[in-house]
């Protein structure tokens, strides 16, 4: 009896220590029949040729698709460990994507080119009562300022992502993701919150210690109808590249029917190029549809030559079928003018049908 009575103690014991830790598989796939067609800025004829694909089954129409890991450990007192492991894919081929094939900014030696399992995100950390530190490949304070504020969620067909990116100061405003990334998020207090996160310059091709180093800086303000972003950061490319700084402030109003969305972006390439850029959007859930739209326009200005300019409009229909699949329609039209006479004139269109699951 004994035996049978500490044979179920400790089984309990056990079922306790498990349910204090977990591990999700989760992803998304997304994937839509689509036509895009883009020409490139020229100051000749021959150069500015068309491109068009034609219609093809691509990826990433709303999501990129991708799959990952996810999990969190109780270690008691309000402290648990978590992590999150996150690999990009295409889904019409299943080759890596998004970070998983190529080596970023700051690649080193020996990770330059190198296929990344985990191309999106990879990292480990604290979270309790103080906020929550993690180290490892993560999304930067700007990158999640711009979702935000941008109507379009920051999607493939997102006017406010492809005319920022035309400006030059790519993915929309930085790099996106940062190796080798300390951050640190505030609790909410009151609908408040920061990311503040710093990447030592883990130099392993050339151009100084320094080289690859980010620091980044994110201020928001989310309660009831109310949301307001702001991001600033810094990076330093390898190889003798210019230092890159970029901010953006932007935020949304619910108003029931229809959310409101504005923003404006400043950036500098060293002392090269000097960008700045507004947006303009708004988001109208109708029943299981949900509409929502941007235009956006960019300037960049470098100290020797013409200013350039990129804008352009893009909207998209997202129907929920369930709490986890959906449809959708998406379009984009985005003009690129160099601002030199007689040159040719770059646009990028597309036009899509697609399906995003949840899992």
């Amino acid at each position: 009896m004994k035996k049978t009575l500490v044979a179920l103690a400790a089984l309990a014991t056990v079922g306790a220590a498990f349910a204090q830790s977990s591990v999700t598989l989760y992803g998304k796939i997304d994937w839509e029949v689509v036509s895009k067609t883009a020409r490139a800025v020229s100051v000749t004829p021959v150069a500015g040729v068309r491109t068009n694909p034609g219609i093809k089954l691509d990826s990433a129409g709303l999501s990129g698709s991708r799959w990952g890991m996810k999990g969190t450990e109780d270690l008691g007192g309000g402290m648990s460990a978590i992590f999150d492991l996150q690999g990009g894919f295409n889904v019409d081929d299943g080759n890596t994507a998004q970070g998983g094939a190529a080596a970023s900014w700051q690649g080193t030696a020996t990770g330059l080119g190198a296929a990344r399992i985990f191309g999106r995100q990879a990292f480990a950390g604290l979270k309790g009562g103080f906020g929550q530190i993690t180290a490892g490949r993560q999304y930067a304070p700007y990158d999640n300022a711009f979702g935000q504020v941008d109507a379009q969620g920051y999607t493939s067909n997102s006017a406010m992502g492809s005319v920022f990116c035309a400006g030059g100061h790519c993915d929309a405003g930085g790099p996106g993701r940062v190796d080798n990334q300390l951050t640190y998020f505030t609790p909410a207090m009151g609908g408040f919150n920061a990311q503040l996160s710093w990447a030592p310059g883990e130099n392993g091709i050339s151009g100084g210690a320094s080289a690859g180093r980010y620091t980044g800086i994110g201020l928001g303000y989310a309660n009831g109808p109310v949301n307001i972003q702001f991001a600033q950061e810094s990076l330093r490319p390898l190889a003798g590249g210019t230092t890159t700084n970029a901010w953006i402030i932007g935020g949304s109003f619910d108003l029931g029917m229809v959310r409101p969305y504005l923003a404006y972006e400043r950036a500098s390439n060293g002392a090269n190029t000097k960008d700045k850029g507004w947006s303009l959007g708004a988001a109208a859930p109708l029943g299981p549809v949900t509409l929502s739209a941007g235009w956006a326009r960019e300037t960049s200005d470098p100290v020797v030559g013409a200013t350039s300019k990129a804008s352009g409009f893009g909207a998209q229909a997202v129907y929920s079928l369930s709490k986890r699949t959906n449809m959708y329609v998406e379009m984009m039209n985005v003009k690129l003018d160099s601002g030199v006479a007689g040159a040719i004139d770059g646009y990028n269109k597309r036009f899509g049908v697609g399906m995003r699951h949840d899992f």
